[in-house]
């Protein structure tokens, strides 16, 4: 989706110049990879000190290596000193939203913490590249990646579940309400949005379950 991201960009007749892709492709590797790296940390107490570690290293008060220094490095290039304090309180957000997703049993609970955790790391990505904090971005990036993430929980909830990722059962109550938040937050985008058929065009696809998970 990310590169994807630059298509949308084009259609909107915003497109991002050389440094700010770069930029964002970094950005967004290093997230996946440091949230693949603690989310794989099966014990709570453990997680929560590898985040710290993380959250302490990028504020500037804390050393840190092993696999999550060489992804927190990549992060330290990019933060400014006006943008460093802001992003570590987004990174904190999104880390209590996540660990809220793992062990709430509530459908309302599970639905907030996706958008909420969406938000932080919008807010986050906002923090690197500012190209996306300006128009036709500032309110279409924040309901873009909340409707991304509603539809990846979609698409994940129940392997989630079955890999003990989750605490909620995803039956027919939870898949309503989170059926439910999408198209409320993709009706905001698109509203929001310069060109919303273009949006919706670009979109659809996403749509569809990944094969690996159709099973």
């Amino acid at each position: 989706m990310t590169h994807r991201f630059f298509e949308l960009a084009q259609r909107f007749g915003a497109p991002f110049d050389s440094r700010a892709r770069a930029d964002l492709l970094s950005t967004i590797s290093a997230f996946e990879a440091m949230d693949r790296h603690i989310d794989a940390i099966a014990d709570e107490a453990a997680r929560h000190a590898a985040f710290e570690q993380l959250a302490s290293h990028l504020a500037g008060t804390a050393p840190l290596d092993g696999e999550l220094a060489r992804h927190a490095e990549i992060l330290d290039g990019l933060l400014t000193p006006s943008t460093r304090a802001p992003f570590v309180a987004e990174l904190r957000r999104f880390f209590v939203h996540t660990e809220r997703l793992r062990r709430t049993t509530e459908p309302s609970i599970y639905e907030l913490s996706i958008l909420e955790e969406a938000r932080a790391t919008a807010a986050m990505t906002t923090c690197i590249v500012p190209r996306l904090g300006h128009p036709p971005w500032r309110r279409v990036f924040s309901r873009l990646a909340e409707t991304a993430n509603l539809v990846d929980k979609l698409h994940d909830v129940r392997a989630d579940r079955r890999a003990g990722e989750i605490a909620i059962e995803p039956g027919v109550r939870l898949h309503l309400r989170l059926v439910g938040a999408f198209v409320r937050s993709a009706v905001a985008m698109m509203i929001e949005s310069p060109r919303p058929l273009s949006l919706v065009r670009w979109g659809i696809p996403f749509l569809a379950k990944p094969p690996e998970l159709r099973s």
